[in-house]
C-alpha cells in the first residue's frame, strides 16, 4: 500500500526555435514566474534556467474518478514547453491500483488539456518567441514519486515486493517475462538506502521520503533534449526531401535553374543546425555530485539521446555536404557564363576584323 506520494504527468512540445526567457518573465510577471533551481547548485552550470509558471489547475479522469491536477509549465530557451500534471495518490492505494493509474496517464485527455493550455501560454509570450511553430509530436512521460510505502524501510525492497517494471510499462493485463523484466530494475539508481530512482524509457519510479523534487527535474530536463532531437530530426527529413525535390526540379528543366537561393538555404539551416547542437549539449554541465550526473546519464541511455543525437548530426553532416555541391553548382555555372561571355568576346573581335 503507498501511504503518501503523488504521480506527474508530463506532457512536452517543441513551439518555438528559440525563446527570450527574461522577456519570458516580464510578460507574465516575475511574482509569478520563477527559474528552475537545481540542488547544490555548485555542482551544476545550467547555461540558461527555464522559467517555470503555474497555470490554472485540470481536473482529471482516473480510474473512474475526478481528480485535480496542480500544473505547473516550465519554458526552456531552445524552445521546449513543459507541462506537469501532479495528481496526488490517495493513501492506502494498491499496486494493481498504481499500475491502473499508470495505464490512465497515458490517455488522450492530458495531451487535450495540455495542447490547449500550451497554445493560451504560447500567446501569452509570443513577444519573446522567434520561429514560433505548431509541432503536432508530443512527448510524454510519467514519474511517480513515492514517499512511504508500507513494510518499505530499505528503498531496495521495493524492487522485490512490488512488481515496478508492471507500474513503469503500465501494464495491466499480462506478466512480464524476465528478459522484459530485467532492463528496467537495472536502471536503478541510489544515494542512499532510504532513496531509489528507477527510469525507464516511458516512466520512472522514485522512492524518496524527504519528497524531494530534484531527481525528477533532472529526468526532466533529459526529456527536453529528446524532445528537440526529435523535432530536429523531423525538420531535416522534411528539408533533405525539400531541396532533393528542388534540385531535381532544376536539372530537368530547361533553363537548368538557379542553385543559388538553394544553395544559401542549405547553408543557413546547416549553421542554424550546428548551432542547436552545440546549444544543447552546453545546456547543462555537471562539476560536482556523481549522483545527480548518474541520474541524467541513466535517463541519457534510457531515452537513448545518443543515437538521436548521432543521427541529427549526420543529417546535419549531409545537409553540409549538400550545401557544398550546391556552392559548386553555382560556381561552375558562373565559370560556364564567363567562358561563354569570353568566347562571344573573341568572335565579335574576330568578325569585327574581318568585316572592318
Amino acid at each position: 500500500m503507498v501511504r503518501r506520494g503523488q504521480m506527474v504527468v508530463y506532457r512536452m512540445f517543441d513551439v518555438a526555435d528559440a525563446v527570450d526567457l527574461k522577456r519570458v518573465e516580464s510578460l507574465v510577471g516575475e511574482r509569478v514566474a520563477s527559474r528552475l533551481r537545481l540542488p547544490r547548485s555548485e555542482a551544476f552550470l545550467m547555461r540558461n534556467a527555464p522559467v517555470s509558471i503555474p497555470v490554472a489547475a485540470a481536473e482529471v479522469q482516473i480510474d473512474g474518478g475526478t481528480l485535480r491536477a496542480e500544473t505547473l509549465a516550465r519554458v526552456w530557451d531552445y524552445g521546449v514547453m513543459s507541462f506537469s500534471f501532479r495528481i496526488p495518490i490517495a493513501a492506502g492505494t494498491g499496486w494493481r491500483e498504481l499500475v491502473r493509474m499508470a495505464a490512465a496517464a497515458e490517455s488522450e485527455q492530458f495531451f487535450d488539456i495540455a495542447r490547449l493550455k500550451c497554445r493560451e501560454l504560447v500567446g501569452t509570450i509570443a513577444a519573446a518567441c522567434s520561429g514560433v511553430h505548431e509541432w503536432r509530436q508530443i512527448e510524454d512521460y510519467t514519474i511517480f514519486q513515492l514517499e512511504e510505502v508500507d513494510g518499505i524501510a530499505v528503498a531496495a525492497d521495493i524492487t522485490e515486493r512490488a512488481d515496478v517494471p508492471a507500474l513503469l510499462l503500465a501494464e495491466t493485463q499480462e506478466t512480464l517475462a524476465p528478459s522484459q523484466r530485467a532492463p528496467v530494475l537495472q536502471a536503478a539508481v541510489q544515494y542512499s538506502t532510504r532513496d531509489l530512482a528507477v527510469i525507464d524509457w516511458n516512466a520512472a519510479l522514485i522512492f524518496d521520503p524527504t519528497g524531494g523534487h530534484n531527481v525528477a527535474d533532472v529526468i526532466e530536463f533529459a526529456l527536453t533534449h529528446l524532445v528537440e532531437f526529435c523535432y530536429y530530426d523531423e525538420l531535416l527529413d522534411e528539408r533533405l526531401a525539400l531541396l532533393h525535390d528542388a534540385v531535381s526540379e532544376r536539372r530537368t528543366s530547361l533553363l537548368r535553374g538557379d542553385y543559388r537561393p538553394l544553395s544559401r538555404e542549405a547553408s543557413a539551416l546547416f549553421m542554424e543546425l550546428s548551432a542547436f547542437i552545440e546549444r544543447v549539449e552546453n545546456s547543462l554541465k555537471f562539476v560536482g555530485d556523481i549522483y545527480f550526473a548518474t541520474i541524467f546519464r541513466t535517463a541519457v541511455t534510457r531515452f537513448r539521446l545518443v543515437e538521436w543525437e548521432q543521427n541529427v548530426s549526420r543529417k546535419i553532416q549531409l545537409l553540409g555536404r549538400v550545401a557544398d555541391l550546391l556552392n559548386n553548382e553555382v560556381n561552375a555555372r558562373r565559370s560556364q557564363v564567363l567562358e561563354i561571355i569570353v568566347v562571344l568576346l573573341i568572335l565579335f573581335e574576330v568578325v569585327w576584323a574581318i568585316y572592318h
